[in-house]
């Protein structure tokens, strides 16, 4: 378990299923990642019963972001691992009614530390797009950078928009 000041990350159990279920399936937040449509039961629960892999087996690891008094708050996720270059991708998701609480902020801050010391990564990454002014701003004060835009980089529904290359060396 990972500990920040008001919250903590733990390994995904098998009891997160229904959780997962509800997060993965907000319409809400699918123009942010590549969903684009809802998932099954089965298919989480696939995912479930193959988030025991080591990271370097997956080139994954899900935590999930829970309050001192253990209310799942939302997921932080550490994909594309790659070893040999010792870096890997970050994204947060926060439940709607949790946001803007100082969990997300405490969340990477305590993944950048898990991934320097434990991982022994030397960056991590994300993509942001450029309209998503409060991710951008919350990586910012984890201490990322903006070291690129992607130009038109993601359709969304009122046509294409700059996502944003940021990254943090650890």
């Amino acid at each position: 378990m990972l500990v920040a000041k008001t919250c903590y990350l733990r390994a995904i159990e098998p009891d997160d299923l229904d959780f997962l279920y509800d997060a993965e399936n907000e319409s809400d937040l699918w123009h942010v990642g590549e969903l684009k449509q809802p998932l099954s039961l089965h298919t989480i629960q696939a995912y479930l019963d193959n988030a025991h892999q080591p990271i370097d087996e997956a080139k994954q690891a899900r935590f999930v972001i829970c309050t001192q008094n253990h209310i799942r708050v939302g997921m932080v996720d550490l994909f594309d691992y790659d070893a040999k270059n010792q870096r890997a991708g970050i994204g947060i998701v926060i439940l709607k009614e949790c946001r803007e609480k100082g969990f997300a902020k405490e969340a990477i801050l305590c993944t950048l530390d898990y991934a320097k010391k434990h991982l022994l990564l030397h960056q991590l990454h994300c993509q942001i797009q450029e309209s998503n002014t409060k991710s951008v701003a919350l990586f910012s004060k984890c201490g990322f950078t903006i070291m690129g835009t992607f130009i038109d980089w993601q359709r969304t529904k009122s046509g294409f928009e700059n996502v944003l290359f940021m990254q943090c060396i650890l």
